[in-house]
């Protein structure tokens, strides 16, 4: 019986040691990857001041640069469709330039981060709505192989020119090369 309870730890203190090293080593893996580009989904939320945009849905690509083991430069290009009621459909692009700073969790599997970026969103048929913003951001990238993470992420977007703002929450997923 003794025996048996014995033999049970090892298999299990070994099992417990072989995860852990695969762990450390998807970290590790994920570390070393210089550049990931991916796709997302965006809801965009507009408050009540400034461009009478509604909340609206869109996508956009995403690539990074991983520049040290925690800071990423990033470039994002989105695109949304949505209603203005005097004009009617609009096109909404934005642009984002910004760096990400990765905080590494004990499971590693999952990594929260912040960011801060300067956006510059355009709006088709609407004169003079060409403006810079300053966007903070924090979200979560999941890794789920050595390659592909999926990343949840909200951003707030404060307008340069007046005290217009507004929200996007993103869904997406990237390849780590």
């Amino acid at each position: 019986m003794i025996k048996k309870v014995v033999a049970t730890l090892l298999i299990a203190s070994s099992l417990a040691c072989a995860s852990e090293v695969s762990v450390k080593h998807n970290l590790n893996s994920f570390q070393s990857k210089d550049w990931d580009i991916g796709a997302f989904a965006s809801m965009i939320a507009e408050g009540d001041d400034g461009d009478y945009l509604q909340d609206s849905f869109g996508v956009g690509l995403h690539i990074a640069y991983r520049y040290s083991d925690d800071w990423s430069a990033v470039l994002e290009v989105s695109s949304a469709n949505s209603d203005v009621d005097i004009i009617g459909n609009v096109n909404i692009v934005d642009i984002v330039v910004g760096t990400t700073y990765d905080m590494y969790s004990e499971d590693d599997f999952f990594t929260p981060y912040f960011g801060l970026a300067l956006g510059y969103r355009t709006i088709s048929d609407i004169d003079d709505v060409n403006v810079f913003n300053i966007i903070p951001s924090v979200g979560l990238k999941f890794l789920v192989s050595d390659s592909i993470q999926i990343f949840l992420e909200g951003k707030l977007r404060f307008n340069f020119k007046e005290s217009e703002k507004g929200g996007m929450g993103s869904l997406g997923a990237s390849y780590l090369f």
